[in-house]
């Protein structure tokens, strides 16, 4: 409707009374809500220039008003020109320049004939050389609105903004106060109030089905119908389920006569119900119990998990909770700490670790934030290699394209009265799967029998980012295209002699029979899985060691030496510490250094390995590098092994720092056990 108006309907200079519609719409509204009393919410959208001459008296006006606050949830909405938005904005906000004028003794907001001069509104909006000034009774007419806005507790838009502001318009939910006394040791309890501050809402499920009946009496026809369903009679869906056994007769298996069983490996373990709820944790009643506090910059914002956050206050009517909460959260914000605690939301339900925060609201009263936290099983070990790699060191000219690039898509900016302004607000984003599906919903309740609409461009664009951030780094994204050079990399298929050296000929076969037969004393562990020979061109991923040691042991034919082959090697390795599969690509790499140092040494190349194991030690994970300190051969290369080799102090050398690393680490941690068991 907003849409076929502002771009349909033009404005004409017949003159309506504003006030007479509104009373209309109200009486369909009462008529309305008598018929069907059930409103998720009631909308009344007033569409006017206000050019007409209201003739309602003051009684007859606050009557109405009295009349709309009899409605439960109902919302006022003006929509009007910018011009009328930005006179209802400076009512709103006090700005009266009509009256200040007056005061003079003369109105010098008016011009001869009566008409308000155009001039800038709050939001420093220039009038346009087309806009007609106000009248007078526009004027009156924008203070009755404006009390309409402030008694009903509505708002004004614009065409242009009205799309948004009343189909992304959601009404918020009602907090839930979640009551839990927060334990501090065995003595000190709190009592504080959780609400849920950010949580990910989903539409409802897809559970109820109803349908058409064919025909016959019951549910959802005419002579039984359902509620809401006055017009359409319809019927439920219930889903009725059967267990068989999985043979060939199918036989029907009632539900008493089964059971609870689960697989574990190849055996099938039978539970009943009482060792079900002995197998479940009992973790108490509804609990809040602090563990202790952990500096803020221990856990960082990837340690966080969970679907949303609560703010924790102290409780109402409880002066001791409130002076003890209060202390407690200055204390943990002047000291830079954070509590871990662990919450329990109901009897029944397992444990959760969680973190408290102290934050400040919008009117800078503290509360505690409450997030929670993974537990070890929850956790990946990810090992990702540094990002300044020595082998492509990134020059002046990159590192000062990036910053450029971050400066023009900055979304803080200032405007022109020196104030911060954001142009992207997450918290203010609608989500567009949602609002999309909506939107569908209601098109196929009003008209079934239309197609589905297309998603609006409202939507499209809310998934771009603005326009003029995009037209402002523009130059910059081509500067980092000439700067950063990309080019396709094709998907390598699997390697054949035909791929590699091309068609062969009928002598090239007949001459290369000997050569087959050679070919086929190579170790089987050079052959797929079905038969066929493998050849053997670079180091590859999947046997990376044993095409490392083809590679130098047909060095003649391949022209690998130990450089080529061991930079293959750097490579393959660098993609495994570059890899997301965590621990489990640690005992082939472990196997790739062991080979890896081992040909370095006979061919009397120790500073090739040396140099790379070096490199390794800075990217590794601390898992990883365990378990290559632990392995015997994977050291630094000796002076004795082979020329070029390190002295045997700085080989011991290279692992125990980290062994001393470790043992420091485990004698403090010792001392600070010892010094918790003396507290307590």
């Amino acid at each position: 409707l907003i849409t076929f108006l502002s771009e349909h309907v033009k404005e004409t200079s017949i003159e309506t009374d504003w006030m007479d519609a509104l009373i209309v719409a109200l009486d369909f509204v009462k008529t309305a809500s008598q018929e069907t009393k059930e409103f998720e919410s009631i909308q009344l959208i007033l569409i006017s220039d206000l050019r007409g001459e209201s003739k309602q008296e003051q009684e007859e006006f606050e009557h109405v008003v009295r009349s709309i606050k009899l409605f439960k949830d109902l919302q006022f909405i003006f929509i009007g020109r910018e011009q009328l938005i930005d006179s209802v904005t400076e009512k709103e906000n006090g700005h009266d320049d009509h009256d200040e004028g007056m005061a003079n003794g003369h109105d010098n907001t008016s011009d001869q004939n009566g008409h308000e001069k155009a001039k800038p509104g709050p939001s420093n909006r220039a009038p346009s050389p087309d806009e007609k000034p106000l009248t007078s009774d526009q004027r009156r007419n924008v203070e009755a609105v404006n009390s309409l806005i402030h008694e009903l507790n509505g708002f004004s838009t614009t065409f242009n903004n009205a799309f948004e502001e009343i189909t992304f318009k959601k009404k918020g939910k009602k907090p839930t106060a979640w009551k839990v006394t927060l334990e501090v040791g065995p003595d000190i309890k709190i009592s504080t109030t959780g609400y849920v501050k950010v949580r990910r809402e989903a539409p409802k499920s897809w559970k109820r089905c109803l349908a058409r009946p064919e025909g016959g009496e019951g549910p959802g026809t005419a002579s039984q119908p359902l509620p809401g369903t006055s017009t359409d009679h319809v019927e439920e869906l219930k889903p009725v389920t059967h267990f068989v056994i999985n043979n060939e007769e199918q036989e029907t298996v009632e539900i008493q006569d089964t059971t609870t069983s689960y697989r574990y490996g190849g055996e099938i373990v039978t539970i009943g119900e009482a060792d079900e709820a002995n197998c479940k944790f009992d973790a108490g009643p509804k609990s809040l119990c602090l563990f202790g506090f952990i500096n803020r910059d221990e856990i960082a914002m990837s340690d966080l998990t969970g679907n949303g956050s609560m703010a924790f206050i102290p409780s109402d009517n409880d002066p001791n909770s409130e002076s003890a909460f209060s202390v407690l959260a200055e204390a943990m914000a002047e000291l830079n700490v954070m509590a871990i605690v662990r919450r329990v939301y109901r009897r029944g339900l397992n444990p959760v670790l969680g973190v408290l925060v102290p934050e400040l609201d919008d009117d800078d009263r503290r509360y505690l934030a409450y997030c929670e936290l993974p537990y070890a099983e929850d956790r990946r070990e990810l090992q990702f290699p540094s990002l300044n790699n020595p082998r492509h060191p990134l020059s002046e000219d990159q590192l000062s394209a990036m910053d450029t690039l971050i400066d023009t898509m900055d979304l803080e900016c200032v405007d022109e009265e020196g104030q911060s302004v954001m142009q992207f607000e997450p918290e203010l984003q609608f989500n567009p799967q949602y609002q999309y599906l909506f939107q569908t919903l209601t098109q196929r309740a009003l008209h079934p029998e239309k197609p589905l609409p297309e998603v609006p461009e409202e939507l499209k664009e809310k998934l771009n980012p603005s326009s003029d951030l995009v037209e402002e780094s523009e130059e910059v994204m081509k500067t980092i295209i000439q700067l950063f050079p990309t080019e396709k990399v094709e998907q390598k298929g699997k390697r054949t002699a035909d791929k590699v050296f091309g068609e062969a000929t009928k002598e090239e076969a007949s001459e290369g029979q000997d050569a087959k037969k050679a070919k086929l004393e190579i170790s089987s562990s050079l052959a797929d899985e079905d038969g066929e020979e493998r050849v053997i061109l670079s180091v590859g991923s999947i046997n990376p060691v044993q095409d490392f040691e083809y590679l130098l042991a047909h060095a003649q034919t391949t022209g690998a030496t130990i450089e080529s082959a061991g930079a293959q090697m750097e490579e393959i390795i660098d993609k495994f510490l570059a890899s997301a599969f965590g621990t489990d690509l640690n005992a082939k790499i472990i196997k790739c250094l062991k080979v890896y140092r081992s040909a370095c040494v006979r061919r009397q190349n120790a500073a090739l390995y040396n140099t790379f194991i070096r490199l390794v030690k800075g990217k590794a994970g601390e898992r990883l590098w365990s378990d290559v300190r632990s392995e015997e051969g994977t050291g630094l290369i000796l002076a004795s092994e082979a020329e070029g080799g390190v002295e045997d102090a700085e080989a011991d050398g290279f692992f125990q720092d980290d062994k001393e690393q470790g043992q420091t680490e485990q004698n403090q941690s010792q001392e600070e056990d010892e010094d918790l068991e003396d507290l307590l």
